[in-house]
């Protein structure tokens, strides 16, 4: 009895959410196009910022090549402090870009790792052929990861 009643509730409140949205898809076809205008910039006030930037982008996407050309120039004209603005909001958050260094930097560990281990084992095998390939490849991905690690830490930014 329960289920058949949650599965009506379900129903009607599916039912009222497109009722809902034909009805305001219907009142504001009807709108002239400024009043369109101001009920997109209030519904967009209250939106968080991710939403802004993901509808922003969605948009741009849509333009027409003229278009584009027209918001790009308009970008360019602006200021360096709101260009570093608005670039900060494309960019991923830090907890991604932070993610994304640890899989590097651990991939090439990990390579770093096995190299090592493969160096000693062909010093104890006296195999002098791939002793020189090996060191080449061991202080090739140390360099690397010195790299990585040393432009990470000049940037001021730790891993959260």
């Amino acid at each position: 009895m329960e289920d058949k009643r949650s599965n009506a509730e379900r129903e009607q409140t599916e039912t009222n959410g497109i009722e809902r949205e034909s009805v305001v898809s219907e009142s504001v076809a009807y709108l002239p196009a400024e009043d369109k205008a101001e009920i997109t910039r209030m519904v967009l006030e209250d939106l968080p910022m991710e939403t802004k930037v993901r509808i922003a982008s969605e948009t741009a996407e849509q333009l027409p090549p003229e278009e584009r050309d027209k918001l790009v120039r308009g970008l360019q004209a602006l200021s360096p402090q709101e260009r570093k603005e608005i670039v900060g909001l494309l960019l991923p958050e830090q907890r991604t870009t932070n993610w994304i260094w640890l899989i590097i930097v651990g991939s090439f560990s990990f390579v770093m790792i096995l190299s090592v281990v493969a160096l000693c084992a062909a010093v104890l095998w006296q195999a002098s052929g791939e002793i020189q390939i090996l060191l080449t490849v061991v202080t090739t991905i140390a360099g690397l990861l010195a790299g990585f690690i040393s432009g990470r830490a000049s940037t001021g930014n730790t891993p959260a």
